[in-house]
């Protein structure tokens, strides 16, 4: 009994020493882990490369960027969040990980309060585009045409609640207007759709236009032109005070001492500041503001929490028809799967933010809703190509919403 206590008094000990220890002890003394919860080969991957390069010198050590993608940066995100508390695992992720994430994949753990930011690092323009030809040449005109045809109207973005989707919500909740929502992968697929007219218009990452003369940009949602894009007009300057954007930085677990936190920031500030990385950044599409110190960092991000936070308790993620029929299990979870970024997802899925008729219905192209959905049932639910097209076709003809 008395080995027992002993045991337990230096256990308690040991625990009331572990957390001082931690924030006297040199750091870093060890290689840092900087963790993208997104696959290589994007914008939002050379930036973090080109961060990490420029802090491994500061903070003299080597600094490893691991992409760990999967559901919507859910599963990259949590790594780190159940990391240990050190200041060595470190997240570089859009502000999403604290104002969308928790609400949309809650299962995931992911809380408001999981991560500290650290710096602010990169700052994403949204716009509007349309097609060159397109009759639409200014917000007015989208909001007259919206106004003229309720609902039947057709925008894409890479994915439900993503922030072009949340930002043309956004815009649709300030002008009074109702549109209908497909969702894709990327925005590369968004405009494609937007030039061949099946979408009327797409809600982008502006930095996904950059070169591009195949779409013309109806709005960009920021405070000022962007210098990349001078001669497209703000929200701002066609009269919405609309400003959505994508920015972010690194993140570290909550827990990590505050001085390891002061040491990261330092060479973040210092990094960011650097030739290497301002030419990154303008590769980038980034904006010359991208920049935030972690108290600027932190306000911003509790104001996009709390927006992010409105603005989804006004989405209904779900069709809610109370006349829909419930599908077999198999055809909601290929339709769940369809609403992270599937295009031919649109009979289930662009339904899903307000309760509304078919999407096939309000489509503009009957024929293409029709036929991707055909297309995506066969390779999503493993079935014959034939019973897709009939299951296609009685969704088609009969405007059956099926609720996920």
């Amino acid at each position: 009994m008395l080995i027992c206590r002993r045991i337990a008094v230096a256990a308690a000990a040991a625990l009331a020493l572990a957390s001082p220890a931690l924030a006297q002890e040199a750091f870093p003394n060890r290689p840092l882990q900087f963790v993208l919860p997104y696959p290589p080969g994007n914008a939002i991957d050379l930036l973090v490369r080109a961060l990490a390069a420029e802090m491994s010198p500061l903070l003299r050590q080597s600094v490893v960027v691991i992409n760990r993608d999967g559901a919507a940066g859910a599963v990259g995100s949590v790594s780190v969040a159940r990391a240990a508390a050190d200041g060595y695992t470190v997240l570089f992720v859009p502000a999403l990980v604290a104002s969308v994430l928790p609400v949309t994949q809650a299962s995931s753990g992911l809380r408001v309060d999981s991560f500290r930011p650290v710096c602010q690092v990169f700052n994403n323009s949204m716009a509007l585009v349309v097609k060159p030809d397109s009759p639409i040449h200014s917000l007015a005109d989208l909001q007259a045409a919206a106004r003229a045809q309720p609902g039947r109207l057709t925008y894409g973005t890479l994915g439900v609640t993503s922030i072009p989707h949340l930002a043309m919500e956004q815009w649709a909740g300030a002008a009074g207007v109702e549109f209908t929502h497909v969702p894709f992968r990327a925005d590369a697929a968004v405009m494609t759709e937007v030039i061949t007219g099946r979408l009327d218009v797409g809600s982008i990452v502006l930095g996904s236009a950059a070169g591009r003369n195949d779409v013309r940009i109806l709005a960009v949602f920021d405070s000022e032109r962007h210098p990349d894009f001078p001669d497209s007009a703000t929200a701002v300057e066609q009269g919405f005070n609309v400003l959505p954007a994508s920015f972010g930085g690194l993140f570290v677990p909550t827990g990590t001492p505050e001085e390891r936190i002061a040491a990261l920031e330092t060479a973040c500030t210092t990094a960011a500041g650097t030739a290497a990385y301002r030419a990154a950044a303008r590769t980038g599409s980034q904006p010359a503001n991208f920049f935030l110190d972690r108290a600027a960092f932190t306000r911003r991000l509790q104001s996009d929490v709390e927006t992010k936070a409105a603005q989804l308790r006004r989405l209904t993620v779900n069709c809610g028809a109370p006349q829909a029929r419930r599908a077999p299990a198999w055809v909601q979870n290929a339709a769940a799967a369809g609403c992270q970024g599937t295009p031919a997802a649109a009979v289930f899925c662009t339904s899903r933010v307000k309760p509304r008729a078919s999407a096939c219905t309000r489509a503009q192209s009957s024929r293409f809703c029709h036929s991707t959905f055909s297309t995506w049932v066969t390779s999503a639910a493993g079935v014959s190509s034939r019973i897709a097209r009939i299951l296609a076709t009685l969704s088609w003809r009969f405007g059956v919403v099926w609720p996920g």
